[in-house]
């Protein structure tokens, strides 16, 4: 599945750094924290590395993390897209469990938005122990690396030229919410 984002710009060296950070994750476990000011570009950088990398992976799922219960939600979406009914007994547990699955080891799993680390759960609550697949985390909280074991990328204000570009792209065609408009489930994507 390929979601429609705006225009990308810049941030090529981020780009560079996640993909040399994620390569060998069929063989170990890899997990990466992008953290940052909001509006700073974490979900469009996360967004444009799933669109660039999809065929790298056989499976990716991308979890809201803004709330427990979305991360919940998310997790239910998956869950129903693998199992059907029987895996909503506990859906968090049986996705988990499936990317723990050593026959299942070439996956990307994107949490996005947490906010709170100290709040009504634990990002790691989310992430499987298995010794497979990658893991990207995006978050305001700067420590958030530190809390899940991540190697962790600190995004700052993008370069000049890029910010330029995007200035000259909006005046020549000014952005609308559709531009942003997940097709497809915007939970998970399977080959």
């Amino acid at each position: 599945m390929h979601w429609k984002t705006p225009k990308f710009f810049g941030r090529e060296q981020e780009l560079r750094w996640i993909h040399d950070h994620l390569e060998g994750h069929k063989f170990c476990r890899k997990v990466l924290a992008i953290c940052g000011l909001s509006g700073l570009g974490k979900t469009q950088l996360v967004l444009h590395y799933w669109n660039k990398q999809m065929r790298e992976f056989s499976s990716m799922l991308w979890i809201d993390a803004t709330s427990y219960q979305t991360a919940l939600d998310s997790f239910e979406h998956v869950a129903i897209e693998l199992g059907g009914a029987s895996a909503l007994k506990s859906p968090l547990q049986y996705v988990k469990r499936w990317l723990s699955s050593p026959s299942n080891q070439n996956w990307l799993m994107i949490i996005e938005n947490v906010i709170d680390l100290d709040g009504d759960f634990r990002v790691q609550e989310l992430i499987p122990s298995c010794e497979h697949g990658a893991v990207i985390v995006t978050s305001t909280q700067s420590s958030t690396g530190k809390a899940i074991d991540a190697e962790t990328l600190e995004l700052s204000e993008i370069d000049s030229k890029a910010g330029a570009q995007i200035l000259t792209s909006r005046f020549k065609s000014p952005a609308s919410a559709q531009e942003c408009k997940r097709e497809g489930n915007p939970n998970t994507w399977r080959s």
